[in-house]
């Protein structure tokens, strides 16, 4: 629920909460086959995405409001639902190898990166995207200056 004293957004979770549901979403998205529930996989990340505490939500919440991305994952666009995932402050790169879509997901001003390959290319998104998030720093120099001081 959006919560006024933040700034109309959703009230974040703690940092340990939503590491832990990072790491558990990363091994899903491991163990997940080919094409296995994706839909799922994409709310799962957009909801983390905007569940992240401060300084992540900064750089890893999605630019999109929830309807448009309920739009892309009804309509089964789940590469777009994917895209639609990213921030501005993370970028991409995309090759296809031996039929599979190797995609890293960095942050552009960091330079922390993550990387996944999937024969599906929401699939490898999601993974590089939670990938990146796992290997940022929480004491990286660049975040902490985001850092809000502790309730």
């Amino acid at each position: 629920m959006p919560d006024k004293a933040n700034g109309g957004r959703v009230v974040p979770l703690d940092r340990v909460t939503w590491r832990e549901q990072i790491d558990r979403f990363h091994s899903w998205v491991e163990t997940a086959g080919y094409n296995d529930c994706i839909e799922q996989g994409l709310r799962k990340a957009y909801f983390l995405s905007v569940l992240a505490p401060d300084p992540f939500w900064s750089v890893f919440a999605s630019p999109c409001d929830e309807e448009e991305f309920e739009a892309a994952v009804e309509g089964e666009d789940l590469s777009e639902a994917a895209h639609l995932l990213l921030n501005p402050a993370l970028a991409i790169s995309t090759m296809t190898l031996d039929g599979r879509s190797h995609v890293t997901v960095r942050v552009a001003k960091l330079g922390f990166k993550g990387r996944f390959a999937s024969f599906d290319h929401s699939t490898a998104l999601l993974g590089a995207w939670a990938a990146c998030i796992r290997a940022v720093d929480d004491d990286d120099v660049g975040l902490a200056s985001h850092q809000s001081s502790p309730a």
